[in-house]
């Protein structure tokens, strides 16, 4: 059952200007050591880092969690299946909060994100399935 839908799209100038004004404490804040990690192994880490923005952004509309959550920007991280198709790893307290809000059953958001030279977008939907005893 979907519980959830979220999209976001943001400017890759935004991104920039938060690293140049707040360098590795920005990246660390906000990316996981895997997030930083691939995004500085491709030709281009800006665009994906706006990507992962976007991503996070739109997974946490999509959660529909009331503010302030207690959520950090570590909570949901970027994964990729063995296929390529990217994903979001929902953290334990996000897991916890939904079980709160939606009850029992697993949880999963899926992901689709793009860019292009100047904006990354991203649209995220919270899938929950109840498997039965």
């Amino acid at each position: 059952m979907i519980v959830g839908i979220g999209c976001d799209i943001v400017a890759v100038a935004r991104i920039r200007s938060a690293i140049d004004s707040h360098g590795a404490r920005f990246l660390h804040r906000v990316y996981s050591e895997k997030e930083r990690s691939y995004a500085e192994y491709k030709k281009d880490p800006l665009l994906r880092y706006a990507k992962y923005w976007a991503a996070k952004e739109a997974g946490y509309k999509a959660l529909s969690l009331p503010r302030p959550s207690g959520i950090s920007w570590q909570d949901l991280q970027v994964e990729y299946l063995p296929s390529g198709q990217p994903f979001l790893m929902i953290g334990d307290r996000v897991s916890h909060r939904l079980y709160a809000q939606h009850g029992p059953g697993e949880y999963r958001l899926h992901l689709s994100m793009s860019d292009e030279v100047a904006h990354a977008i991203a649209f995220a939907t919270l899938e929950r399935t109840i498997t039965s005893r």
